[in-house]
């Protein structure tokens, strides 16, 4: 790395790109609420039929939470009705309602 200073910036570069990218999906996880990162993943799998073929154990591991919390938060859109849930599909019913509690955070 000494002899070649392309090799240094590019080794360097790699690094800092794989370091940006590991702060901004730590702050992602300890700063945005599950619901709304859940909310964002949902409208994300959402087909044009809006049937989602998941699990809450898939859903978690990709949020990095526990089942449990990724199912009351589902519980929670199924009581306002933005979802429906069944074993194994998730129906988004309005997917408005999910696009206005994400930008009520972000705004």
């Amino acid at each position: 790395m000494n002899q070649s200073e392309a090799f240094r910036r590019l080794i360097f570069d790699g690094y800092s790109r794989r370091i940006v990218a590991l702060m901004s999906k730590i702050e992602e996880l300890v700063c945005t609420r599950i619901d709304v990162r859940l909310a964002e993943r949902l409208l994300a799998l959402k087909n044009s039929s809006a049937h989602i073929e998941t699990t809450q154990h898939a859903l978690a591991a990709d949020l990095g939470t526990a089942r449990e919390v990724i199912g009351r938060a589902l519980k929670a859109f199924e009581r306002s009705g933005w979802v429906k849930l069944s074993r194994g599909v998730i129906e988004v019913t309005n997917p408005a309602a999910l696009a206005a509690l994400i930008g009520a955070v972000r705004d």
